[in-house]
């Protein structure tokens, strides 16, 4: 998983999404290479998130997680 955004001030966005595309065409793993993007995340930009998002990105960056390591239930 590779995450993005327009506010990030360090890699152009397009960067994200052609490592993302390169990795894809790579994996011979059989394994998912995802991109979250967001147009209002990027380095450091998550500070200025709502507390809510914030909860809703960190949830979905775990359940990705625990589903690469099986542990994501049934």
């Amino acid at each position: 998983m590779l995450t993005s955004g327009d506010l990030d001030t360090r890699v152009p966005p397009l960067q994200a999404r052609k490592m993302t595309a390169a990795l894809q065409r790579v994996t011979a793993s059989g394994l998912p290479v995802i991109l979250r993007y967001d147009a209002q995340a990027g380095h450091a930009a998550g500070r200025r998130l709502p507390r809510g998002k914030m909860i809703e990105n960190t949830a979905g960056e775990l359940t990705f997680l625990l589903s690469r390591l099986g542990a994501g239930g049934p």
